[in-house]
């Protein structure tokens, strides 16, 4: 008896023991999630302090060299912009790092191009390889697929950053990208990236370094090149959030070869009959059904000018806004607050609304509920298009500006080429000289906004021709199958069913970027946003531009075909 009743007391004594270890535990887990919670809040806090100012320092230089300059004035002016962008690279690398190192890095999975990523990349680093007096070379393995499903900005993050440091640190020579298949491994393929130059190289001792943060060769390099150290850092650990693996070795002939391997699911290239709704009619066009009643942007005796409101509550920022739209016919208006903007949607109907998140009295997603239930019910009332302008560039506030019910996202600084791009979007009808005065940007970029805004983009069509041959019966299934779709959708938004309408929107998604109808896919994908989160007055108000888009792809096709 009294061996058991010491047993007992030494199971007692250790079943405590485990309960104040398990509180312990507890403690410590409760206290890793709230420093996790509080490293969060601190990097979305100093993202917007930075991004404050910087806005101010971007906006204002881009303005100030779309003005007539003396020489010297606008070498200066352009030293400043230079800077900032230098800047601002660092901003958004140590928030990358921040991202990662906390677990807050999602991937976007999407369909891409790869031949279309590594031409625009070579083109773009050729510019400056030849201000150096170095050729720039791509090599695609004939064995790639056209597309493939992956986080096509982070992986053209990874390239941009091993071609800028080969030619940052090749004085002659040439950079070499190559993309090779290397085989298939359950049903996805394993791509081997590698990015070679003939530049100074890397001693072996030196290598094995590289990839941690803060790290360069050495010293004298970092005195003599510059940088963080940060780049390669962030581009093994996107790798290996790829599922991948990066590495350096010597090149042959002297420099260095930078390699990393992932693989990637390939996009189906031909639209798949199981996607189409079969129709009786053999027409390729359908007769026109009943359609909803378009916003009332328009209609009536007398148009209205184009009204714009900008609710921010830092005075540089409202400048900034002021002197991009200047020369445009819009008229402008501020408010400092989301209460502020509150009243003054509810007396009168602005067009766009570009919204700050973090503000005094009221901030911008409060601001944004409100705005959008004034709405609700009331006929004739047309809401503004709500777009977010924030300093705070994480991809929860992102997620937050989209779940209260705004329409895009834009961060500070004002990147000119984003913006206009939203506006070409919300507002097609409104021309902004001071986003079109930076020739030498606007030739830039002029190649890959006509891709952007084709109503089918040549190259994908030419591929899936290539594949698939004779294209009457694709083009034919096709656009029944998207006739079907919008008629669908019509009546998802008349019933207000938002989740059903962002599951019609997807399936058109899908089989528009098969076919190459890249207006039509980013207007579905902009659909589907807004019924994943329940918005069917954004939905609404994207109808006509997606009924716009299906007409113009639709009489793409049949001159094809005539």
């Amino acid at each position: 008896m009294k061996d058991q009743a010491e047993q007992l007391a030494h199971l007692e004594a250790e079943v405590t023991q485990l309960k104040e270890q398990n509180a312990l535990l507890v403690k410590r887990a409760k206290q890793a999630d709230s420093a996790s919670k509080a490293k969060s809040d601190f990097l979305a806090m100093i993202s917007h302090e930075i991004r404050t100012p910087m806005n101010g320092v971007i906006g204002l230089s881009k303005l100030l060299l779309g003005t007539e300059l003396e020489p010297r004035q606008r070498h200066f002016a352009e030293l400043i912009q230079g800077s900032a962008d230098s800047l601002l690279s660092l901003i958004n690398s140590l928030l990358d790092f921040s991202k990662i190192e906390a677990d807050k890095m999602i991937l976007d999975i999407d369909k891409f191009d790869i031949h279309v990523l590594a031409k625009e990349l070579v083109a773009l680093y050729a510019v400056t390889g030849k201000q150096k007096g170095l050729s720039l070379h791509l090599s695609l393995d004939e064995n790639l697929a056209g597309s493939y499903r992956g986080d096509a900005y982070r992986l053209r993050q990874i390239l941009v950053n091993l071609l800028g440091n080969s030619i940052k640190f090749t004085d002659k020579g040439s950079v070499f990208l190559s993309i090779k298949k290397e085989g298939v491994n359950a049903g996805k393929d394993i791509l081997y990236f590698t990015v070679r130059d003939t530049g100074i190289g890397i001693a072996p001792e030196t290598a094995a370094f590289l990839f941690q943060p803060f790290t360069q060769a050495d010293a004298s390099s970092t005195r003599r090149f510059g940088g963080t150290g940060l780049g390669l850092s962030i581009c093994a650990k996107l790798v290996r959030l790829m599922g991948g693996e990066i590495g350096v070795r010597p090149a042959p002939q002297g420099g260095s070869v930078f390699w990393f391997k992932i693989t990637l699911q390939p996009a189906t290239d031909a639209v798949k009959d199981s996607q189409v709704v079969k129709a009786p009619s053999t027409q390729l066009f359908p007769s026109p059904h009943k359609q909803l009643p378009l916003p009332n942007f328009t209609q009536g005796k007398e148009v209205n000018p184009i009204k714009i409101l900008i609710v921010d509550d830092d005075n540089t920022n409202k400048i900034v806004m002021e002197e991009i739209f200047r020369l445009s016919k819009a008229s402008l208006f501020f408010a400092s607050n989301g209460e502020v903007a509150v009243t003054m949607c509810k007396e009168s109907r602005f067009h766009v609304v570009f919204m700050d998140c973090q503000m005094p009295v009221m901030d911008g997603f409060e601001a944004t509920e409100i705005i959008l239930g004034q709405g609700q019910g009331k006929e004739g009332k047309d809401l503004p298009a709500i777009i977010a302008l924030t300093a705070d560039a994480t991809s929860k506030t992102k997620d937050k500006c989209y779940a209260v019910g705004m329409v895009d996202y834009l961060v500070k600084p004002i990147d000119f080429h984003k913006l206009y791009m939203v506006l070409r979007t919300w507002l097609p009808e409104l021309t902004v000289p001071a986003l079109t005065m930076d020739r030498q940007e606007q030739k830039n970029k002029q190649q890959q906004t006509k891709q952007q805004r084709a109503i089918i983009n040549q190259a994908s069509f030419d591929r899936l021709k290539h594949h698939v041959g004779n294209m009457d019966h694709v083009a034919r299934v096709f656009v029944k199958s998207m006739e079907a779709r919008l008629v669908e959708l019509e009546e998802t938004i008349q019933q207000n069913d938002a989740k059903g309408s962002q599951k019609i929107a997807h399936t058109l998604k899908g089989s528009s970027s098969q076919i190459g109808a890249d207006e039509l896919t980013r207007l579905c994908l902009l659909v589907e946003k807004a019924g994943k989160n329940g918005q069917i007055l954004q939905i609404q108000r994207l109808l006509p531009k997606i009924r716009k888009a299906i007409k113009d792809v639709a009489c793409f096709f049949k001159e094809q075909l005539d």
